[in-house]
């Protein structure tokens, strides 16, 4: 393949670069860059390109997986690799909310994918030991506040050398974002300049012009901001996921910012919009926001601005606040938004409309050297835009030397140390973390349920665990790796999901115990007084307890470990009980059933020489009386076969 270069080379003043030529300084720089004096500056950056054909079989059948936007980057990846393989199908990805993903995997209908990819479990009873649901660590990723702000001069500044440069460093705390989502600084509700409120008269106008946000970022007290609309809220996911509870979960579970939620004004006396407070004093509707913390954005506050009518006559429709600041339709979207300073909302009056449909127009990008943009996004798409992203501190960290940490290699790899079981899974307490843990840190896992799954279909999705545990973990930029923007997993959840992979091949369903023999029939059959036989009896007769069956013991594949770590082991041993392996039920092995077979051929035999002896029997006519050594009556406890057989259309016995 042939190789490429982006070569730059640096050029100085005219009267620099054309001295000793015909052309002077008011020409500007007129020599060409290739001239030795110029070319032995340059600067060479190899270029390398991701094939954009795919070498599946686009006809062909796929398996479907779908789940969390948070690993759509490492499908993608590890998909052209994957098909490539002999016997395999491609996989289909589908985006999903969380919440339905959990719902598809427990769906028995045609079409319902395999395999979901989510953050949080399914609830502990949707698992059972004849139904189980496999939980496998698919990647480590983190949410992220992607930035994309630039040096605005002011009259604070005194040097403008740095003027247009983009900020490498944002410091946030869990009070900020809080702000930010819930439409609190004025620029986010002050529409059109109106001032329809008087509850955020002592509120700031943006976050860059907060003295909450320029005491952890003092450098923005020299510069000012770009876009006081995007400076003041977040350009957002819209939509439900995991993802947006972790990161109220984040937020609720810090004293400061559940405090300003409640109702509390903070230092400098700016308060929550009313339509967010979190209790239902604090809240005008008189309904507590947050309880439960919600799993997505909400843009509740419903001030619409109405402009006046235009020359035209034509009245122009009212702007909203999903006008003002729109969503972006996925967590890369967010990203893409943030990346080019262009939330494409129609915010430019257009005064010589001559329609309603006219009036608002999609407003330009923001300059370059202006820009000023915050988005919510996924630490994939934060990689693939190019964006910087923000340091968070902790929940519980409220003191004046708090801690920021930024979510990369060092940050994530504690957060995922940190993580305790929840359901099956490692979840990271947003309060309890390492003080070193960057706190939006999140474990995506594939579920599965291997019983439901016909014999290739769990080989297929066990070979896409097990490329996810092995080379899919290898970080790099070709296919099959591990793209940026994710953690490698640690050694031993990989072996958690290669064990996983394994149960998905050869778990099989618990055997039922058998039935206790029936007592042979006699002649007349006699209405019994006895209790039915014991339940745990039967299963301790049977050798197989009720709770004997493990969901996840598997009959074959790799031990586990010695290095694993105690969390770990918790999380992949849990449902493993330490009874014999000889209570799993083996695909070829007869066991202690072998004798049930010889038993039932004796009572089958039985019941048929006794049903000969009733059939030779003489038979009567419905209703007539049965001779009886006492009195002519049947006797007490016997019934007849004969006096409860129906009768035909004309009375008589067929």
């Amino acid at each position: 393949m042939p190789r490429c270069w982006l070569v730059i080379v640096p050029r100085g003043t005219a009267e620099v670069e054309n001295a000793g030529t015909p052309f002077g300084a008011g020409v500007g720089v007129a020599t060409s860059p290739l001239r030795p004096a110029s070319w032995q500056h340059r600067i060479a950056v190899e270029l390398a390109f991701t094939p954009v054909d795919s070498p599946c079989d686009i006809a062909s059948d796929q398996r479907q997986i779908n789940g969390t936007e948070l690993l759509v980057g490492a499908v993608s990846s590890w998909q052209p690799v994957l098909c490539t393989k002999p016997g395999l199908l491609p996989y289909a990805y589908g985006v999903v909310s969380d919440a339905l993903a959990r719902q598809q995997i427990r769906a028995d209908v045609e079409g319902a994918p395999g395999m979901v990819a989510v953050n949080r479990p399914l609830p502990e009873e949707a698992s059972t030991p004849d139904d189980p649901i496999l939980y496998a660590p698919l990647s480590a990723s983190a949410i992220a506040v992607g930035f994309n702000v630039e040096r605005v001069p002011s009259l604070a500044t005194t040097d403008g050398r740095l003027q247009g440069v983009r900020y490498s460093d944002i410091n946030l705390t869990p009070r900020l974002v809080a702000k930010m989502l819930t439409q609190s600084y004025r620029s986010q509700v002050e529409i059109g300049g109106s001032r329809p409120y008087a509850w955020d008269d002592a509120n700031s106008i943006h976050m860059l012009s907060d003295p909450d946000f320029l005491r952890f970022n003092p450098e923005f007290a020299l510069w000012q901001s770009g876009s006081g609309k995007h400076a003041g809220g977040l350009i957002l996911p819209i939509g439900s996921s995991d993802l947006a509870r972790q990161v109220w979960d984040w937020i609720l579970a810090d004293p400061e910012a559940a405090a300003w939620l409640a109702g509390a004004p903070d230092e400098w006396g700016m308060v929550v919009n009313p339509l967010y407070g979190t209790t239902a004093e604090s809240n005008s509707t008189g309904i507590a926001f947050a309880a439960p913390p919600p799993d997505s954005f909400p843009k509740s506050d419903p001030y619409c601005f109405q402009a006046a009518a235009l020359a035209s006559g034509v009245v122009p429709p009212p702007l909203c606040s999903l006008d003002w600041m729109p969503y972006g339709a996925t967590f890369a979207e967010a990203a893409h938004i943030t990346t080019t300073a262009n939330d494409r909302s129609k915010t430019s009056l257009n005064q010589f409309a001559g329609t309603v449909d006219d009036v608002w127009k999609r407003s330009s990008a923001q300059s370059l050297g202006r820009r000023t943009i915050f988005g919510l996004t996924d630490l994939p798409s934060v990689a693939k835009s190019g964006l910087q992203s923000a340091r968070l501190s902790q929940a519980g960290d409220n003191g004046a030397d708090r801690r920021f940490i930024a979510p990369d290699a060092a940050g994530l790899g504690l957060a995922v140390e940190s993580m305790k079981a929840d359901g099956g899974m490692l979840r990271l307490d947003p309060a309890a973390g390492d003080p070193g843990a960057y706190p939006l840190t999140t474990l995506t896992y594939a579920a599965v349920r291997p019983f439901a799954l016909e014999d290739d279909e769990r080989e297929h999705y066990a070979a896409f665990l097990d490329h996810a545990a092995g080379p899919g973990q290898t970080p790099g930029q070709k296919l099959g790796q591990l793209p940026p923007g994710y953690l490698p997993l640690p050694e031993s959840l990989a072996q958690v999901t290669a064990a996983v992979a394994a149960d998905v091949r050869t778990l099989q369903p618990p055997a039922p115990a058998p039935a206790d023999p029936a007592p042979a029939p006699t002649t007349t059959p006699v209405a019994s007084t006895a209790p039915p036989p014991s339940t745990s009896a039967t299963s301790a007769a049977s050798g197989f307890p009720p709770s004997a069956i493990n969901p996840s013991r598997r009959q074959s594949g790799p031990a586990a470990t010695s290095d694993t770590t105690p969390e770990v082991v918790a999380v992949a041993a849990a449902p493993r009980p330490t009874e014999s392996i000889s209570q799993l039920t083996p695909v070829l092995a007869v066991g202690v059933g072998r004798y049930a077979v010889a038993v039932a051929a004796v009572i089958a035999l039985l019941a048929a020489l006794a049903a000969l002896e009733v059939t030779k029997r003489p038979r009567r006519r419905f209703g007539a009386p049965v001779a009886s050594a006492t009195n002519g009556a049947p006797p007490i406890g016997v019934v007849s076969v004969h006096d409860v057989a129906p009768s035909n259309a004309a009375g008589a016995q067929p």
